[in-house]
């Protein structure tokens, strides 16, 4: 039973929430800036285009992407050299980790519970 089902079976009765729970993310996410937005939508012309066959227009996509995102990682790693077993993990990759330096590349979990 989803939670909205759960919480319409029984009006009488509240859910209490959880301080991990949707409202807390939602508060956490922000909009993404232009940049940001048509990035996602060059990606998506990318790998649309290279689905089609049409490789070499999809890689400037997924490259002009990355120009406009610099910080999505999904969107660097569609056109980061492979090994043999298909993995991002070339020396491209690992001079793009080692720019983070001490950065983390996700923040650091603010959760009851966690370390």
């Amino acid at each position: 039973m989803k939670a909205t089902e759960l919480a319409d079976s029984r009006p009488d009765q509240t859910v209490p929430a959880s301080p991990a729970g949707l409202a807390n993310a939602e508060a956490r996410l922000k909009a993404p800036n232009e940049n940001a937005a048509r990035a996602h939508a060059a990606f998506r012309l990318g790998q649309y285009l290279i689905r089609a066959g049409r490789s070499e227009e999809g890689r400037r996509w997924l490259e002009e992407a990355s120009r406009l995102h610099p910080e999505s990682w999904c969107m660097w790693r569609q056109q980061a050299g492979v090994n043999e077993t298909g993995l991002a993990s070339l020396p491209d990759f690992w001079r793009r980790v080692d720019a983070l330096g001490d950065k983390r590349y996700y923040p650091a979990i603010d959760m009851k519970g966690m370390p």
